[in-house]
């Protein structure tokens, strides 16, 4: 994963490893846990704790993006872990 800037720049990495896994027919993408975590840059000014509730905000587009991938290129996706408040 690259740095990036927004959830939709996130989700552009995500679905070329996605594409990359289907293409070999593999039934599971695995992403590592806080494999959001870029999206935290925007809140180095905060402490960990407000920057790790600012990154809980996308976690509901994320999880809806990933299933919609899932079903889209047939694959079984888990995405780490995520926060959620």
């Amino acid at each position: 994963m690259r740095p990036c800037r927004s959830v939709d720049e996130l989700m552009q990495q995500a679905e070329y490893f996605v594409d990359a896994l289907s293409g070999y027919k593999s039934d599971f993408c695995m992403f590592p846990e806080f494999f959001n975590a870029p999206l935290m840059a925007e809140y180095n000014h905060l402490s960990e704790v407000e920057a790790i509730r600012n990154l809980a905000v996308y976690t509901d587009k994320i999880v809806k993006e990933f299933s919609k991938l899932s079903i889209s290129y047939n694959i079984n996706i888990i995405a780490g872990s995520m926060p959620n408040l």
